[in-house]
């Protein structure tokens, strides 16, 4: 028996010291390696990784790519690819936090706008009979316009020139989207959305240097841009309900500077029939520059993302947010535009609400365009689908949109998700 209660004795001792190794490797130091010493050429390594030693040098002091990139070596350390030093890849960022979709009050339905044609990720090659319910608005992406007033649409995935469907496909497809009715009774429309960021004087469309972006001593005239459009719309088969107007940064200024000729344009649009909406920019001088546009609108949707509330600042009846809290490091946060203020109102709807009273149009629908995720925009992108949507209903907000349709699928439907619960 005593032999036993040895054994018994010298197992549970060495298990208890394992148990002690384990529990002080897992607490202390840790330096992540990507192999062992000398195992590794440095030269080969794509991914990267920091060192203390020169990047030509991997050894058992190279650590492997992790979220805090080169904290893990403390300073003095390089980022090294390839053999060669660069500079480090920025840490991913942090996951934005989402409610359950169950807290989002329901039966209430609004117009939905969807972009889809240009997204970051698998941009256009999700079919238009794929496109989910909750979108009755769809605005394709991106009309361009050449300095003869030739209209080209700039569209990626399979609905492109070299994609599967081309242009008969999108007609096609376009068409029996339409022609099914949507399941909460609201109206279906199809825009095509001129613009984007990439429309910039000087570059060249699809990449011909036949067709470059106009510029101010080459812009086309008024005449020019209307003839070239109806080309446009007759070369679509006549699928398109509406315009968007989404010109940006140096394009949005000419617009504005050749005013008269938008002006000119839009009254003649107006004539035929098709709807007219624009989306500016959620700052300053991109709003200033589209209110000569306010008499031909239909919609208005301000962009919630990319600029934060800071770059809206005593404009608009805004004032200087001092309904916010007034330390205003709130403006630079990734999700100032959902922040409440005392009266639990958030920015987003402020603003949407402030520029409402400002313009004072009757039969003007404005509304919010957010990123339908946190990879569909650069800043400000931290959106709670669910809370917004409830926002949306209480605030008594009739049309609202996302950048963009393929993203927000990408991203794991989350709007989606969201503006169905409150449709159901």
């Amino acid at each position: 028996m005593k032999s036993v209660n040895i054994i018994t004795l010298v197992l549970v001792s060495l298990l208890v010291l394992t148990n002690i190794i384990i529990l002080l490797r897992l607490l202390g130091p840790k330096k992540e390696k990507y192999g062992a010493s000398g195992t590794i050429p440095c030269s080969s390594v794509p991914e990267g990784g920091c060192s203390w030693n020169n990047c030509v040098d991997c050894n058992s002091e190279y650590c492997g790519q992790s979220e805090s990139n080169c904290a893990v070596c403390g300073a003095g350390s390089q980022w090294c690819v390839n053999g060669k030093s660069v500079t480090p890849p920025p840490p991913p960022p942090k996951p934005c936090n989402q409610s359950p979709v169950s807290i989002i009050k329901s039966n209430k339905h609004f117009d939905v706008i969807g972009y889809y044609g240009n997204a970051e990720t698998q941009a256009g090659e999700l079919l238009i009979g794929n496109i989910s319910p909750i979108y009755n608005m769809l605005y394709l992406t991106f009309l361009e316009f050449d300095t003869q007033g030739n209209f080209i649409l700039v569209i990626q995935g399979k609905y492109a020139e070299w994609g599967s469907r081309k242009v008969s496909g999108l007609i096609e497809d376009i068409k029996l989207w339409k022609s099914k009715p949507d399941p909460w009774g609201r109206n279906k429309h199809v825009f095509v959305s001129i613009g984007g960021a990439t429309f910039q004087p000087g570059n060249t469309i699809n990449g011909n240097p036949q067709n470059i972006v106009p510029g101010s001593s080459n812009y086309p005239n008024g005449e020019q841009l209307f003839q070239g459009f109806n080309k446009f719309l007759t070369q679509y088969g006549g699928i398109f309900d509406g315009i968007d107007l989404d010109l940006e940064n140096s394009s949005r200024i000419l617009m504005k500077n050749k005013s008269s000729i938008w002006i000119n344009f839009c009254q003649k649009i107006k004539s035929g029939g098709l709807l007219l909406s624009a989306a500016p920019e959620a700052d300053n001088s991109s709003i200033q520059d589209y209110l000569f546009l306010i008499p031909y609108l239909d919609f208005f949707m301000p962009q919630f993302y990319n600029n934060g509330p800071n770059q809206l600042y005593n404009s608009y009846g805004i004032g200087n947010w001092d309904l916010f809290p007034a330390d205003t490091n709130w403006m630079t946060q990734r999700g100032a535009w959902q922040t409440e203020n005392s009266h639990n109102v958030k920015a987003w709807w402020f603003v949407c609400y402030k520029l409402y009273q400002y313009i004072n149009k009757k039969n003007l629908l404005l509304g919010p365009l957010v990123p339908s995720s946190m990879g569909a925009a650069d800043g400000f992108n931290c959106w709670d689908y669910a809370k917004f949507v409830n926002t949306v209903i209480d605030g008594e907000v009739d049309i609202l949109g996302c950048w963009c349709i393929e993203q927000d699928v990408a991203g794991g439907k989350m709007f989606e998700k969201a503006v169905l619960k409150a449709f159901n």
